[in-house]
């Protein structure tokens, strides 16, 4: 007996609202279920999210369930990447993200193997049973409503998927970052990235550079999410950077600007040529790695944070790369420490030949959010530090002690790496890639405009061997502690710091030469 559109309809919620339990229950859940609780107001901050990634997923789950041929496309391959996001999201805190697909796309079959675990297997096999069950089930039993009473879901249904597109920074990070949202989102970032990012660069390839005679070695650092005044040496009312203090030979510069306010846009500009008037040279042009090794420099690429595509092709200009932590992921809260890196820098340093000229560039992951996993256990000197992931279940004074006491762990990091320059010709120059929000206008983190955001620390040490070597450029750093600029200046910097002659450098927009107006 065929049902009437009255009981089409109620067949089709109900089957809808039991799919959507099902899977809210099973896959929003898991995402939710490693995110720290600490009492009773965290709970509810915890399950108010979840409940309004459950709303949005919700509205996919009845959008293909409207027609039983999408819906027997769509639900089986749809739980298959679910279930692989959210068993990496568990297990290494990592999920479904352009870098996740990045790394996927460019991992051979042996990375595939080691990452392909039989407990995964295993929930891959019982959610294709599942899924081609569920669908089977909608196919053969459950029949759609009538054409008016799809049209209007239909009409909701959209409106409401689209709707973290237009609503609040707050409503779209939420929901965005979690599945499956997330798959569209990560998957249109991932392919619209490399539509803008050339793959082949030969911009210095065959541009001449020319070294002085005595070698210097450079570690160039490139910070994450560290901000200006949040520096002692700066004038900050806390001493968050005690180490470096002692350091006679350093200047830490309190007037850089950054156009950029997340990695991803922020570490091209920095090491290209890039500027208002060359805005597209970050995805465009090699980086200074290139011109220092036709200088005959010895190079290394040392990486504490995931290749984003956007960089990656610096890396491989290098001569080498090290990566470590790499299971982490910016969803991790196991340990992730800069300090990590030390015994891969030093043996490289040491393995280089007498006279040999050394660039190191090490990208750390620093004040980055979570900023607990970024400071050693008891060095939290600064407290009560963060004890959730949850913003709103802190206070504003726990963020701030946790973000210095990552500043305290950038402070020892550095120190350690001036330690193994100290006795050479060297110079250490530290850029980080922008600032970070900590509550002003209710912006936490970054990749917001924020006027914090635009103000990254910038900081230059160097032995006292170079300075006998280089008066004048060690004279023009000092000099230039207060010199307005912009993160541009980080590119021609490095090749002057080095004593470098080639075409592309600017000496008007280098910080170890003195502004025109000065001399």
């Amino acid at each position: 007996m065929r049902l009437t559109d009255k009981n089409n309809k109620i067949s089709h919620l109900l089957f809808w609202l039991l799919v959507s339990i099902a899977y809210c229950g099973v896959y929003t859940v898991a995402e939710f279920a490693v995110t720290p609780i600490n009492g009773l107001r965290s709970f509810m901050v915890c399950a108010a999210q979840w409940a309004v990634v459950s709303f949005f997923a919700s509205a996919v789950l009845q959008l293909i369930s409207l027609n039983r041929i999408i819906f027997a496309i769509t639900f089986t391959p749809l739980c298959l990447l679910s279930t692989i996001s959210v068993y990496y999201f568990v297990t290494t805190g990592t999920g479904i993200s352009a870098t996740s697909i990045e790394l996927a796309a460019v991992n051979d079959a042996t990375m595939w193997a080691t990452a392909v675990t039989p407990t995964l297997i295993w929930l891959l096999v019982i959610t294709l049973i599942t899924g081609i069950a569920v669908s089977v089930i909608r196919w053969k039993f459950v029949r759609a409503p009538g054409k008016r009473i799809a049209a209007v879901f239909c009409l909701i249904d959209v409106a409401v998927i689209l709707m973290p597109a237009y609503t609040t920074t707050r409503i779209r990070r939420a929901v965005g970052s979690r599945i499956p949202y997330a798959i569209y989102f990560a998957s249109d970032e991932y392919l619209s990235n490399r539509s803008i990012i050339s793959d082949s660069r030969d911009t210095y390839t065959q541009t001449a550079a020319s070294a002085d005679t005595t070698a210097v070695d450079i570690f160039f650092v490139i910070g994450e999410a560290l901000r200006a005044d949040h520096l002692s040496l700066n004038g900050y009312s806390r001493e968050t950077m005690p180490r470096l203090r002692l350091e006679h030979n350093l200047v830490s510069f309190d007037s850089i600007y950054s156009d950029y306010t997340h990695t991803f846009a922020s570490v091209p500009a920095i090491m290209t040529r890039n500027n208002p008037d060359r805005p597209d040279a970050r995805f465009e042009e090699q980086s200074f790695i290139t011109l220092m090794k036709n200088a005959g420099y010895r190079s290394a690429w040392f990486a504490n944070q995931d290749l984003s595509a956007s960089y990656i092709y610096f890396a491989h200009e290098a001569d080498s790369l090290v990566t470590v932590n790499a299971s982490r992921s910016l969803n991790s809260f196991a340990p992730w420490l800069d300090s990590d890196m030390l015994p891969h820098i030093d043996k490289w340093l040491a393995a280089g030949e007498n006279g040999q000229r050394s660039l190191a560039i090490i990208h750390t992951i620093g004040s980055h959010w979570w900023y607990g996993a970024h400071y050693s256990v008891g060095d939290n000197s600064f407290k009560p530090d963060a004890d959730s992931r949850e913003v709103s279940a802190l206070s504003r004074e726990q963020l701030i002690n946790s973000y210095d006491n990552t500043i305290l762990a950038t402070d020892e990091f550095l120190g350690n790496l001036i330690d193994m320059l100290r006795e050479r010709t060297a110079v250490l120059i530290y850029y980080s890639d922008h600032g970070e929000s900590l509550g002003e206008n209710g912006i936490y983190f970054h990749a917001a405009d924020c006027e914090p955001l635009h103000h990254p620390a910038a900081l230059i040490w160097w032995s006292d061997s170079y300075e006998r070597a280089y008066p004048e450029k060690t004279a023009a750093l000092r000099s230039n502690r207060h010199r307005n600029t912009t993160t541009a200046s980080a590119f021609h910097t490095v090749l002057d710091a080095a004593a470098i002659t080639t075409a592309p450098l600017d000496t008007t927009l280098s910080l170890v030469r003195q502004k025109q107006a000065d001399r």
